[in-house]
C-alpha cells in the first residue's frame, strides 16, 4: 500500500453558486450607455447627421420640447441640443443630465468653455469616421483623444494665468 492512498484530496468540489449581480456603479453605466446627448455650439453638416443615423436614432432638440422630460421626446439614441438657442440652454439647466452621456461639439476655441465643465462632459471638434460597430463609435465619442505632448502648450499653460493675474 502506498502513502499516498491515505491522504484526503487536496481540491474538495464546491457547489455550484450564482454570480453576485452587478454592483450599482456598473448597472448605472450600462444603462447611461444607451443615450447619447449631443451639445452642439457650432453646425452640424448634413452628413455629420446622417453619420449618426447611421448607427442609430436622431432627434434634433425644438424649443417646442422646452417643458417636456427627456423621457417624454420621441425615442431616440442621440439628441442633438444647440447651445446656441436660449431655449436649449434653459432646458438643459432644468433636467438631470445624470442618467445621460453628453459630449459638447464646439470649434476649437470654446474647447475651454465654462458650459462643458457645467454639463459634465468632453469637448469635441469633429467626430469620429471610423467605427466597426455602435459600440464602437459610442465609445470614441464619449472618450477624449489623448495629444502628445506639446512645449509650446505647456509653454502657454504656464504663462497664460500670469497674464490674467
Amino acid at each position: 500500500m502506498s502513502l499516498l492512498a491515505n491522504l484526503p484530496p487536496v481540491i474538495q468540489p464546491v457547489p455550484f453558486q450564482e454570480l453576485p449581480a452587478q454592483p450599482a456603479a456598473q448597472a448605472e453605466a450600462a444603462a447611461r450607455s444607451g443615450k447619447i446627448i449631443v451639445i452642439h455650439s457650432k453646425d452640424i453638416s448634413s452628413e455629420e447627421r446622417k453619420l449618426f443615423q447611421f448607427w442609430g436614432r436622431v432627434v434634433i432638440w425644438d424649443s417646442r420640447y422646452i417643458n417636456l422630460a427627456l423621457e417624454k421626446l420621441p425615442e431616440f439614441d442621440y439628441l442633438f441640443v444647440d447651445m446656441r438657442l436660449k431655449d436649449a440652454r434653459y432646458a438643459l439647466g432644468a433636467i438631470n443630465l445624470s442618467a445621460y452621456q453628453t459630449v459638447c461639439y464646439v470649434p476649437w476655441w470654446h474647447k475651454s468653455e465654462g458650459f462643458i465643465e457645467q454639463l459634465a462632459s468632453i469637448a469635441l471638434t469633429k467626430f469620429p469616421l471610423r467605427a466597426i460597430s455602435k459600440e464602437d463609435f459610442d465609445r470614441q465619442l464619449l472618450c477624449e483623444k489623448i495629444h502628445a505632448p506639446s512645449i509650446i502648450r505647456s509653454f502657454l499653460s504656464m504663462f497664460l494665468p500670469c497674464l490674467s493675474a
